[in-house]
């Protein structure tokens, strides 16, 4: 039986996740110099404010800027549920466990600190 390398498809999701967060990133910093509303958009510089205005569900100009941060806070977060699977499926309760933890505290600081 093949043991598959999972240290492969973790790598895999932090690079897209880093480059797809790159792209956004160019694109939002060049869709805000054409347009000339660079003001506007950096007026809400905390993440929460971006989670409550609720650009992404509008998709504005604004939306380009704080997506790539939004990418950037869900890669590790999909590293994390990723490696909860691995390791149930390699049947190693032990850092099932330990990785749960792990998503539950990066939960808390997402969302509630």
């Amino acid at each position: 039986m093949k043991k598959i390398d999972y240290n492969k498809y973790i790598s895999y999701i932090l690079r897209i996740g880093v480059s797809l967060s790159f792209i956004l990133a160019l694109i939002g910093i060049i869709f805000s110099f054409s347009h000339n509303r660079i003001s506007h958009i950096y007026k809400y510089t905390s993440i929460y404010s971006f989670f409550y205005i609720n650009y992404i569900q509008h998709f504005t100009l604004t939306s380009f800027v704080f997506l790539p941060i939004l990418i950037l806070i869900l890669t590790p977060l999909s590293r994390v549920i990723f490696s909860i699977f691995m390791f149930k499926q390699e049947k190693n309760t032990k850092f099932v466990y330990i990785t749960s933890l792990v998503l539950i505290i990066l939960l808390i600081s997402i969302f509630i600190l």
